[in-house]
């Protein structure tokens, strides 16, 4: 695991707006790309999500796009 900082999107119940957390410190699997945040880091991460649009620094356009793949469903091992 290497420290990192990574962008965190994320949104507090269905009809709340998303919000882009940046420069998140996180520790990132240099094999497989999985994330794992401290639980003060979390802790904080969701507070700031929760708040919601309040405080943040600019606001982005989201392009969204619905899965429209052949594939079959995921299956877990």
């Amino acid at each position: 695991m290497v420290l990192r900082h990574v962008e965190r999107l994320s949104r507090w119940g269905q009809d709340a707006p998303y919000v882009l957390v940046t420069d998140v410190p996180a520790y990132v699997c240099d094999r497989c790309g999985e994330v794992e945040l401290d639980h003060d880091v979390a802790a904080e991460v969701q507070r700031l999500v929760r708040a919601g649009v309040s405080g943040a620094v600019r606001t982005e356009s989201l392009p969204v796009k619905p899965f429209a793949g052949r594939v079959g469903a995921a299956r877990h091992p």
